[in-house]
Parts: structure tokens; C-alpha cells; sequence
């Protein structure tokens, strides 16, 4: 099931006045849930020590909160604050220096949130050329996403859905002869939903009963609420029994750990 689907199911069945983007964030929350709550799936991370003396060490993105356990080299370290970890270990071992060459962090995959991308040009020029696409502003645009045209008037057939190849800066890539060379004003440029989710029936359902529980919330129906939401909470934890009975208990699956 795609995140466009559920999005166009729910609307029709539940018409609403809440936009595309609320509930690509809703249907975030479900996701969420699912892989932290449920598949609770690891990865173990590397890090080189570039500096034994000082403890230089570099995190790039990784977010303290999302570390579960922490070793220095297979020595593991209580994750209480890592960085303070150091005199414990050369106390425990009798050592008067650090020896060890790797911290390995391991990591709880996080569902990555789906984005809702749109850019409407206004006057705004749109230049197309045989392969490219050049916006004023591309920043959530990436390699990959699909896109979907609408509002070209000078070359109707540039109106489509299409893969971004390649991007570098604000001009998007997308191969020869995707586009009729031309500029264009009062164009809309979305990301297309494409994506795929977790959820497959029956369980996918969950989506349409979240979804439903905050529309009806927000709307202060709160009696459909309570139905809705009891109907959430009782398939995600259907799933959750079964997940576990079809995939084993995961309180600690490390993916890259050796």
C-alpha cells in the first residue's frame, strides 16, 4: 500500500477539511509507532577515535536519544553519558591510557517521515529545458522523489509525473528528453506519494482508523473518537501479537555487528 492510496481512500470515505500534509503527519505517527514500538529492528554504527589522547570523536548526525547500548571497541559502556565513560574503563582494567580504537554505537531504527513537498511558482519562472528543470528554491526536493507537473500552459505535455535523477543546487535532473524547452509561470511542482508502507491488509486498516481518530478529534466528535481510536488500539495490537509470533521477540536485533 502507497501513502498517496491511503490518503485518497480516506477521502473518500471520510470527506474532511484537513490537508494533504496533516495527515502525511498522522500517517508519520502510525509509522513511528510501528517501527519503534514493534519491529524495534538495530543497526550498529562505527566510529573511529581520531584522537586516543583527547577522546576526539565525531557523532555526524546521530542523536544521543536514539543510542541504545554503546561499546568501546566489544567492551560495553553504560550509555548514561559515554563521553564521561573513560576514567571508568582505564579503572576497571587497571590501564593508565585508552587502548581502544572504535566506539559502536548501536543505533534503534527510526521510521524516516514521509515528505510532503509543493511549490506553486506564481509569477515565479519555471525554466524547463530538454533534460532540466530550474526552480528558485528545490531545497526538499531529492534524487529519487518523484514529481508531479501541473499547470504548464506554453507545453501541455510537460504537465506528467516524473523522476528527479540527479539534483545540484536548484536545478533538478531528469534525463534527455524529458521536457519541452520552454518557461513557464503559475506552475504547481509536488512530490509525488509514492511511497511505500509498512502496513499491508488487513492490518493497513490502522492507517484509516488513526487517521479517522484525529479528524474526528479535532473536529470534537468525540464519541466517533472513542470508536476510532479503540479500533487503532485494538488492530495495532493485533499486529503486534502476530508480528512477534511471525518474526520472534526483538529486544535486541543488531544489523552490521560483528
Amino acid at each position: 500500500m502507497k501513502l498517496l492510496e491511503v490518503i485518497t481512500y480516506l477521502d473518500s470515505v471520510k470527506p474532511n477539511a484537513y490537508s494533504t500534509k496533516e495527515k502525511i503527519i498522522w500517517i508519520n505517527n502510525v509509522e513511528g509507532m510501528i517501527k519503534t514500538e514493534v519491529m524495534r529492528d538495530y543497526t550498529a554504527v562505527t566510529i573511529n577515535i581520531a584522537d586516543k589522547e583527547n577522546l576526539q570523536y565525531d557523532l555526524g548526525n546521530i542523536n544521543i536519544e536514539d543510542i541504545s547500548e554503546v561499546y568501546f571497541d566489544k567492551k560495553r559502556v553504560s550509555k548514561v553519558d559515554f563521553r564521561d565513560a573513560v576514567p571508568m574503563i582505564l579503572n576497571q582494567d587497571n590501564n593508565t591510557e585508552f587502548n581502544y580504537d572504535t566506539i559502536t554505537l548501536i543505533l534503534l531504527n527510526k521510521h524516516v517521515p514521509y515528505r510532503y513537498v509543493n511549490y506553486a511558482s506564481g509569477q515565479n519562472s519555471i525554466v524547463f529545458t530538454d533534460s532540466t528543470i530550474t526552480l528558485p528554491n528545490a531545497d526538499y526536493l531529492l534524487a529519487g522523489d518523484f514529481i508531479e507537473i501541473k499547470g504548464c500552459t506554453n507545453a501541455p505535455s510537460n504537465n506528467k509525473i516524473i523522476e528527479i535523477k540527479e539534483k545540484q543546487d536548484n536545478v533538478l535532473s531528469f534525463g534527455t528528453g524529458a521536457f519541452t524547452p520552454t518557461t513557464e509561470t503559475d506552475v504547481e511542482i509536488s512530490r509525488y506519494l509514492n511511497d511505500v508502507l509498512i502496513l499491508e491488509p488487513p492490518y493497513s486498516e490502522m492507517y484509516y482508523f488513526y487517521l479517522s481518530s484525529k479528524i474526528d478529534y479535532l473536529n470534537k466528535e468525540y464519541e466517533s473518537y472513542n470508536n476510532t481510536i479503540s479500533q487503532f488500539n485494538s488492530l495495532f495490537n493485533d499486529y503486534k501479537n502476530w508480528y512477534a509470533q511471525q518474526k520472534g521477540s526483538k529486544t535486541a536485533v543488531f544489523n552490521n555487528f560483528y
